[in-house]
């Protein structure tokens, strides 16, 4: 047992371990794509330092990760080049709309470096003798207008009260707000003849302005830019879109796979993992749908925050412990609950509202991903739990944490929570088809030796049958002699005696003796049959009935009853057919013997999925003062029992998987055996 503890605690601590190690060698040690440095001494517009970002400094796919910022105003865009510079995808802008600048250098044409400067872009130049940059502009929330040097270049969504004459020879006009978001891709030329580059550093450059009005919590561009060679900005991208997609299929797999699993083993035992592949499923998804056009921004991007909440939730699940009736992850559950309705919500709320819902969800991952821990160390000490399922939960607590406190890059592959969804996503797809390879390999062992088992215990039991009915042929054979011999010695003990007392009393203990031959008689006939080692089989309940008919026929006719059938139409059933004769044949010679009744019928029907045996007299009925099926019970005011006879037939019809009940209506005991169909 001890060892059994030991490799679970290992299980938990192993999982979160190399969560760990996985999170902080995709944030550290794999290089990612570089933001480009920003060039000193640029002035704007206003007189005031800008950010600028020389061509010279971009390599294949560089990021962007300044821009220049005005809240609240839209800049004539390559006219007003100004703005504060702030850093993309780190602190949202909480201004509901405003102007982003972002400022691209041409070459210096005073520069004596310039011809070797110019000799390092060859790869850019095209036909017309301008170098070619693309530029790749993330969503805008949410919605937007980008002009490249006062030109519109493109417009998503719609925004409110905006002319365009005002900002370039566009003519347009938006009356509504209207939501939409999508990547934006931009074609940005540069001179390249030193001639023809103007000397004035910003009235040569590239300038990308950004009009936005967002009616979210998210504002504006929450993502840096990336700027490179036409093919090296669409490959990266199309990865990252391709990865996404990719892990949203694998998790979709895993929760198909889990849900089958489920249905195969009829055992819920797969949710919580389904679960966790759903929730993994849907923030891969939803951010997948942000990439391209998207008229629901706000939607998609509340349930892919909310289905953050969502793992920790699933994580939480199986870690069931209780601290006496009192599961130890109540609590957390219902602060994931939360989490995810304010997930939900987070969009739809003023930004001061969305920046402190985002703290209390930190607070709350961080609480539950140590509950988590905890929980799954707890569950490592009970027996029930395979290790297998201690391997998902500590991945994910440490990867809830992971994602919040590492650093956010700019691409998908280079993301840390990326690739530890993506972990956790294959994990449990492998932890699952271990459990379900496991439970398939040990119904193979099962069955490969369940007919051996089978053949054993059938060995038994035919022993134990065997043994039995010795010592009933012993019982109802050896000790029915002196019985037999106490019969008659007390009809000679009567027939001498004179006392009239004394011959009732004689006249007592013989009926009581005859109860006990009876009794022997019947443990006799059980013995010499065997009715519950008999094979079932299909057959008519009319012939089982007739041959009781056949047989007993005479003695109704001799005792003045009349006996009747009323079975009509063919009833198959699956039973043992020399057992049912015999319970018939017992239930109709007790209504002659002791019924005191005129008429037995004899009947069989079909009901639903059973086959009804009736056997029905108009007698005096059972007085039993118990359950006149019990061994011996007493019947009347005589203190009479009804010995073994009904208990027998009770115990032979539920050997053919059937019952036996009797009812007393309207002066008439009827007897009914229940048998199912075949």
């Amino acid at each position: 047992m001890k060892n059994a503890v030991l490799r679970r605690f290992l299980t938990v601590i192993c999982s979160a371990v190399a969560t760990l190690v996985l999170a902080f060698s995709v944030a550290y040690a794999i290089p990612g794509v570089k933001a480009a440095p920003l060039t000193e001494g640029i002035t704007g517009t206003d007189g005031a330092p800008v950010a600028a970002v020389s061509i010279l400094d971009l390599d294949e796919c560089t990021a962007l990760g300044t821009a220049n910022f005005t809240p609240n105003v839209f800049l004539k865009p390559g006219q007003e080049i100004e703005g504060t510079p702030v850093t993309l995808g780190k602190a949202p802008q909480t201004a509901s709309r405003g102007t982003y600048v972002i400022v691209l250098l041409n070459l210096d044409p005073a520069s004596s470096a310039f011809s070797a400067d110019a000799a390092s872009l060859e790869g850019r130049l095209l036909s017309d003798n301008s170098w070619h940059f693309t530029l790749h502009l993330p969503a805008v929330w949410s919605a937007c207008n980008v002009y490249v040097n006062g030109f519109l270049a493109a417009r998503i969504g719609a925004i409110r009260d905006y002319d365009f004459i005002a900002y370039s020879d566009y003519a347009g006009y938006t009356k509504e707000h209207q939501t939409a978001t999508e990547g934006i891709y931009l074609d940005l030329s540069f001179y390249s003849r030193r001639e023809a580059i103007l000397t004035d550093r910003l009235q040569a450059a590239t300038v990308v302005t950004i009009h936005y009005e967002s009616t979210t919590s998210y504002t504006g561009l929450d993502e840096a830019p990336v700027i490179g060679s036409d093919s090296a900005v669409r490959r990266t991208l199309a990865r990252d879109s391709s990865l996404t997609a990719s892990f949203a299929a694998v998790a979709a797999v895993t929760v198909c796979l889990c849900l089958f699993f489920c249905f195969v083993k009829r055992s819920p035992e797969f949710i919580p993992e389904a679960l966790v592949a759903l929730a993994v499923f849907g923030i891969m998804i939803f951010n997948f749908a942000l990439v391209g056009h998207a008229a629901l921004p706000s939607l998609c991007r509340g349930a892919s925050t909310a289905m953050f909440s969502f793992v920790l939730f699933a994580a939480l699940m199986p870690l069931d412990h209780k601290i006496g009736r009192i599961p130890v992850n109540a609590p957390f559950l219902a602060l994931e609950t939360a989490s995810f309705l304010l997930g939900i919500v987070s969009p739809y709320v003023p930004v001061g509202a969305a920046a402190a819902i985002r703290i209390v969800r930190l607070v709350f991952t961080v609480v539950d991903a140590a509950a988590i821990l905890a929980a799954a160390l707890l569950c490592a000490l009970r027996e029930d739990r395979k290790p297998r399922k201690l391997v998902v939960p500590p991945a994910i607590a440490v990867a809830a944490v992971c994602s919040v406190f590492l650093p956010d890059p700019v691409l998908v592959a280079e993301a840390a929570a990326f690739w530890l969804l993506a972990a956790v996503t294959l994990a449990d797809f492998f932890v699952n088809m271990g459990n379900f390879i496991e439970t398939e390999r040990r119904n193979a062992y099962l069955t490969q030796n369940l007919e051996r088992e089978v053949a054993r215990q059938t060995e038994d039991l035919h022993a134990v049958l065997e043994e039995r009915d010795t010592l009933l042929r012993f019982v109802s054979h050896d000790l029915k002699k002196p019985v037999r011999s106490m019969q008659n010695f007390l009809g000679t003990l009567r027939e001498r005696e004179k006392d009239g007392e004394l011959v009732k009393m004689i006249d007592i203990v013989a009926r009581k003796n005859a109860e006990i031959g009876e009794a022997f008689d019947d443990l006799g006939k059980y013995a010499k049959n065997n009715y519950v080692a008999e094979n079932s089989a299909v057959f008519d309940a009319r012939e089982a009935i007739g041959t009781v008919y056949e047989r007993l026929f005479p003695d109704c006719e001799a005792n003045g009853i009349r006996l009747v059938r009323t079975d009509e139409a063919a009833v198959p059933v699956y039973a043992k057919q020399k057992c049912l004769i015999n319970v018939l044949e017992n239930l109709v010679m007790n209504a002659i013997e002791h019924a005191d009744c005129s008429e037995i019928v004899l009947g069989a029907a079909r009901r639903r999925d059973k086959c009804l045996i009736t056997v029905e007299d108009n007698g005096r009925g059972i007085r039993a003062d118990g359950d006149p099926f019990a061994a011996y019970v007493t019947e009347g005011v005589n203190g009479e029992n009804l010995g073994l006879g009904l208990y027998i037939c009770r115990s032979m019809v539920g050997s053919m998987s059937g019952t036996l009940d009797y009812a007393y209506r309207d002066g008439r005991l009827i007897f009914t055996i229940a048998l199912p169909l075949s």
